[in-house]
């Protein structure tokens, strides 16, 4: 292999960011179990057993501890297929892990950032993401930040070339990842400042589509934030901030 880290997407290094990967969180194949509110969200989750539970993760938002019903989903989903072994929820959070780094990679040379692999290996293996994969109900974290990635990257896709399906697309894997868990709220801002910093001339034309993610993002986050109140016990001193 050639030691010079490409410009442009290799399915060579590619292999090796996700090897990479693997190498990291395997330990957690090997040893991780059900942790903290794991019980609440699966082990004694009683909508992952049949196809009314399904139904009320989509349609009862007080169903579930919090409404991501995505996220559930895939728990209902593997529910079916292995039960309540750990290791294949934890494999699935592994392998989350592994598109979110081959995405990052990917966005950040199409931003034509020095480095890119390099820093998206050291994303990958940072251990501020631990928790995240060793602990299974924190899926809504690197799930999130997979469709958030790949929205961003149709955004940009749409900044190329005008396309409003480039854009349409972009809209709804934003939406799929707001019910992931809405802290990706922040994608619009954050798109604006990339516009801001790579495409200055093209900022004006983009203020309507931005403006419409804008409000998805800000109604998704106003209605977790009561969501939180309402469900969760989010009161008090505590919260008063």
């Amino acid at each position: 292999m050639n030691l010079e880290v490409p410009k442009a997407w290799n399915w060579r290094w590619a292999g090796l960011l996700t090897a990479l990967v693997f190498v990291a969180y395997f330990p957690i194949l090997q040893t991780a179990g059900w942790i903290w509110d794991d019980g609440d969200y699966i082990v004694n989750n009683p909508l992952l057993h049949s196809l009314e539970g399904l139904r009320r993760i989509w349609a009862d938002p007080s169903a579930t501890p919090q409404y991501y019903p995505i996220v559930h989903s895939t728990f209902w989903v593997e529910f079916q297929l292995w039960g309540l072994k750990p290791v294949g929820f934890h494999s699935v959070n592994v392998l989350l892990m592994v598109g979110v780094a081959l995405l990052f990679w990917r966005l950040l040379l199409r931003l034509d950032l020095p480095g890119a692999w390099w820093i998206a290996a050291l994303f990958a293996v940072h251990p501020n993401h631990v928790e995240s994969v060793a602990w299974v109900t924190e899926r809504k974290n690197m799930l999130s930040m997979f469709f958030l990635l790949a929205a961003t990257l149709r955004y940009w896709s749409f900044t190329e070339t005008g396309r409003w399906r480039a854009y349409v697309e972009s809209l709804v894997l934003f939406a799929v990842g707001l019910l992931s868990k809405t802290v990706i709220a922040f994608m619009p801002p954050a798109l604006f400042l990339l516009l801001w910093w790579k495409k200055p001339q093209d900022l004006k034309k983009h203020l309507f589509p931005l403006a419409t993610l804008f409000l998805a993002g800000g109604w998704m986050g106003w209605r977790t934030a009561m969501l939180e109140v309402s469900q969760v016990g989010a009161e008090g001193a505590a919260w008063a901030w």
